[in-house]
């Protein structure tokens, strides 16, 4: 198997193994020596994930493809700031729609969001351990009292939406959860400072 990285071939130890967890794990070892992480695989010249590696058995090329956690964490903080958006305005929606009495369109509406939601959170998770800065302790509170506040919303949101007092699940969604999101907007800002400030 004739293995590269970034384009570059390379010789690993573990190359002629057909152990695809100790090439993984080699590879993923010189490439954190650079400060960058596995982004994909290109395998045959077919882009595939880790775990789709690991099940083919035969492989003529295969090039691991990195990116800098650097810009891992920009790239990430950036779409997650669009994202954010898109999660606002779903939850607007299901708003309108519960104040119409329109059901059925805010709990799709809202399905959508709280994906989003539960995708975001642990985004700003994983981005906050890659960040590892001194003013952790402080942002961790500040994250986790958003965190909270959304999760306490959205199970009173479905309570109310069960028991069809729609007026009031509207008034959670405008009074409790897109405040808390709103508030999100400003702690990615903080991250993103933070991104810029660090010495990678």
């Amino acid at each position: 198997m004739i293995t590269s990285i970034d384009d570059k071939r390379v010789s690993l130890r573990s190359s002629k193994s057909r152990d695809r967890e100790h090439l993984l794990r080699e590879v993923k070892e010189i490439l954190s020596n650079e400060g960058k992480v596995l982004r994909f695989i290109e395998a045959d010249g077919v882009a595939i994930e880790e775990e789709a590696f690991k099940a083919l058995r035969e492989i003529v090329m295969v090039n691991f493809i990195s990116i800098s956690v650097q810009e891992l964490v920009m790239e990430s903080l950036e779409n997650s700031e669009k994202y954010l958006i898109t999660i606002i305005d779903a939850m607007d929606k299901s708003a309108c729609a519960l104040e119409k009495k329109q059901a059925d369109d805010a709990m799709t509406a809202l399905i959508d969001a709280v994906e989003g939601i539960c995708w975001q959170l642990e985004t700003i998770y994983q981005l906050q351990i890659l960040l590892s800065v001194e003013e952790r302790e402080r942002m961790d509170e500040e994250f986790e009292a958003h965190r909270e506040t959304l999760i306490d919303g959205l199970e009173r949101t479905s309570e109310f939406m069960k028991e069809r007092k729609h007026a009031e699940a509207a008034g959670i969604i405008r009074e409790k959860i897109n405040p808390s999101l709103d508030g999100l907007h400003s702690y990615i800002e903080n991250l993103r400072s933070l991104a810029h400030g660090k010495a990678w």
